[in-house]
């Protein structure tokens, strides 16, 4: 039987893969885990997991799991973002870190809880149920996150939604996001032309663009940022030179931040499946 939702990463954080498979919990749909990356694991995957191993560029990967789902509903996330809170996070990672006063958090639970994040014991049913609560396909919906424990979809108001004009206040900050395969496949996947971040915003933008809706649903992720990007030079974005991302989302959509109608500028330029394993396509940074 094919699963119901296709949980699908760019991944190389292979340390995390087990704690981030156990924040799943419990849920009552068939789903299945697609990880693509450069980093084999080596340990026993559940039978529902998968590795894919590759060294292309990040955004490639995510297009290489989404092209080997076989979910009805594809689930974009990372391998450092939990659905619910790991037992390490509140005695490890979190240690240092400081609340808004300076203050040392001391409890990372209670901490969280103060920033609206709640755990969610079966999130792909929530999700999915929020999924169907729309009534359409022409969807993208997105989960809150908790980033260096802030709620950024809140902090980052304004950046989150589209502008309102005439139109209906809208997410356009897609993080942990849900869309059914077939409208992916239809708005054409992931553009080339983005080496490592914003070709989520992209796509989210394509889908405002064709009239459809994003949204957020009722689900928290949190990242573990300190073990995904101890520091800003160590990043695995910036090692691989992608400081021109904004300018290509900018390029692609000049009126993104004007109370417009949302018009891209350039035809689509999605990926070939021919060598999409081994070479990256497109501008690439210094992936292969």
């Amino acid at each position: 039987m094919k699963p119901i939702i296709s949980l699908l990463a760019s991944a190389h954080r292979t340390d995390l893969w087990l704690d981030w498979y156990k924040s799943i919990g419990d849920n009552q749909i068939s789903f299945e885990v697609i990880f693509v990356g450069p980093n084999k694991p080596d340990f026993q995957l559940p039978d529902n997991f998968y590795f894919i191993e590759s060294h292309v560029k990040p955004p490639q990967c995510w297009e290489i799991a989404a092209r080997r789902a076989e979910g009805k509903y594809l689930l974009f996330l990372g391998d450092d973002v939990f659905f619910n809170l790991p037992d390490y996070i509140s005695s490890d990672v979190f240690t240092r870190m400081r609340d808004p006063s300076g203050s040392p958090v001391t409890d990372i639970s209670n901490f969280l809880a103060g920033v609206g994040y709640s755990s969610t014991p079966n999130p792909l049913d929530t999700l999915y149920t929020n999924f169907l609560s729309y009534n359409t396909e022409k969807l993208m919906l997105s989960c809150r996150l908790v980033q260096i424990l802030t709620d950024i979809t809140r902090v980052y108001d304004a950046a989150c939604h589209r502008p309102s004009g005439s139109y209906s206040k809208e997410v356009i900050l897609p993080v942990g996001f849900m869309i059914t395969a077939d409208y992916y496949r239809y708005l054409g996947g992931c553009d080339i032309n983005f080496i490592g971040l914003y070709w989520d915003l992209d796509l989210c933008f394509r889908v405002i663009e064709d009239e459809g809706i994003t949204k957020l649903g009722n689900v928290w992720l949190v990242e573990d940022t300190r073990r995904s990007h101890p520091t800003q030079d160590n990043s695995l974005y910036m090692t691989y030179g992608i400081d021109d991302r904004e300018k290509t989302l900018q390029g692609l959509w000049p009126m993104f931040n004007i109370h417009t109608e949302f018009k891209r500028s350039a035809i689509l330029e999605p990926y070939i499946d021919t060598n999409i394993l081994t070479k990256s396509q497109g501008p690439k940074g210094k992936w292969v």
